[in-house]
């Protein structure tokens, strides 16, 4: 009888282990697919508009549809959606175009905001980052990117502007 209970601690054990392992290795993969998405997106938004650099003031997913330029990771029907299910919406500002993810929760928009922590606005074309709508001082820095993440909203939205 007690060792079966031992048995049975020690599988229950070894599935928590696996569980958890699993859980992280999902979390990781999931960053790496957002983060490859999003640089994927904006290749193919300068790439389509690698002419001419006037990206209009409208939502560009029409556009970059008829062009081939949205990654297939992103499309869910008539939209774009990162993989943690919220919504992404890429808008043209003039010579800028603005790349919006949408209800990310605390761990990972820090997580993502922090993939451009010292980026500068050099070769990368990114003009700025805000999180929650408050602009973020290029380059920017970890204690940025956790507390604008973790500032009490229920949600957090990360918008890239690129020129």
């Amino acid at each position: 009888m007690f060792e079966s209970l031992i048995v049975i601690a020690l599988i229950g054990l070894f599935l928590a282990l696996i569980i958890a392992l699993f859980l992280q290795a999902r979390s990781y993969w999931l960053e790496v697919k957002t983060t490859s998405l999003h640089s994927a997106l904006v290749q193919g938004i300068t790439k389509t508009y690698a002419g001419t650099r006037e990206y209009g003031t409208a939502d560009l997913f029409t556009v970059l549809g008829q062009h081939g330029a949205l990654p297939d990771g992103l499309i869910t029907g008539e939209a774009l959606q990162h993989p943690y299910g919220g919504p992404i919406t890429v808008t043209g500002k003039s010579s800028r175009f603005e790349i919006v993810f949408a209800e990310l929760d605390d761990d990972v928009c820090a997580a993502l905001a922090s993939k451009f922590i010292a980026r500068r606005r050099g070769g990368t074309g990114l003009y700025s980052i805000a999180i929650n709508g408050t602009a973020l001082v290029l380059p920017v820095t970890p204690v940025d990117t956790g507390s604008k993440c973790n500032s009490g909203v229920a949600k957090n939205t990360i918008t890239w502007t690129y020129f």
